[in-house]
């Protein structure tokens, strides 16, 4: 018998000998069988006469296991027999419909990260340029509390550029909306900047 058929994979029949391992030859079905082939990711042909896949490939729940076996709690992996619909899922290469679909990830990771970026940038500025606040301690704790959450919720309207400024009803916010977007490091420099005005201010009504 020859090796598995899954490309990355370099086990055959001698090398695995007693180790449990087991070669399952490929479905009769011609649509399993394509399925089970696009799994391999192999560039040339293979006879499926006599090509099979190993069992490292394959999870538990694809196993037929008996019920008496199941009762014993003892199930030798040599006596093993697949499900009708099983398929081979574990260890297999990078497809190139895989590779694909972690760049696109990549890419929509990035744009959200930019995003967010921009929508901090735009909302500490708007906020440094504004009057002094009284906010109260507690509504700042809050606000920094779900400012994780906030920020994912607002990262899609800041890529359909939103502006920073205003909410879903397109109002201007207010100071406690403007925050849910910023980091802890922004919240903390706007309030040493915002005490800064306030102490100014002060002193300059004095004299």
């Amino acid at each position: 018998m020859p090796g598995c058929a899954v490309s990355n994979c370099s086990n055959y029949n001698k090398k695995t000998k007693g180790t449990g391992v087991k070669y399952f030859s490929f479905p009769k079905d011609f649509k399993m069988c394509n399925k089970w082939f696009s799994m391999c990711n192999r560039k040339d042909p293979v006879n499926f006469k006599n090509a099979c896949i190993c069992s490292i490939h394959f999870s538990e729940d694809a196993f037929d296991i008996p019920m008496q076996q199941r009762l014993l709690g003892y199930a030798p992996k040599t006596a093993r027999r697949l499900k009708p619909d099983a398929m081979p899922t574990l260890n297999l290469p990078n497809r190139p419909e895989n590779v694909e679909d972690s760049v696109k990830k990549r890419k929509r990771e990035d744009r959200e990260h930019r995003a967010i970026k921009r929508s901090r940038r735009a909302v500490l500025k708007d906020i440094l340029s504004s009057p002094p606040s009284s906010l109260p301690a507690s509504a700042i704790i809050e606000t920094v509390e779900n400012q994780e959450c906030s920020v994912g919720e607002r990262s899609e309207k800041s890529e359909k550029s939103e502006p920073a400024s205003t909410n879903t009803n397109g109002q201007s916010m207010n100071i406690q909306e403007r925050l849910t977007v910023l980091s802890f490091d922004e919240i903390y420099v706007y309030f040493e900047s915002n005490m800064y005005r306030q102490v100014t201010a002060t002193k300059g009504r004095s004299t």
